[in-house]
């Protein structure tokens, strides 16, 4: 069982630059956790080599500030 992106990320709230690459986490389901989108300050994300399944989900666009 692999472990899950933790909630309380959000109480990061200047958080700019998030890489979590090559790690053994998912998200519920082994999907992108929903609370990923209210990261706002997100300007770099990485999640490449995760086992997340499915289609980018619709929240991440609100992650507005991603390069």
């Amino acid at each position: 069982m692999a472990n899950q992106i933790s909630p309380s990320l959000l109480s990061l709230h200047h958080l700019e630059h998030l890489d979590l690459s090559e790690n053994d986490i998912s998200g519920p389901a082994g999907r992108v956790p929903e609370f990923m989108g209210l990261l706002k300050n997100l300007n770099y994300l990485n999640l490449s080599g995760l086992t997340f399944t499915g289609v980018v989900p619709p929240h991440l666009g609100n992650l507005s500030k991603l390069h």
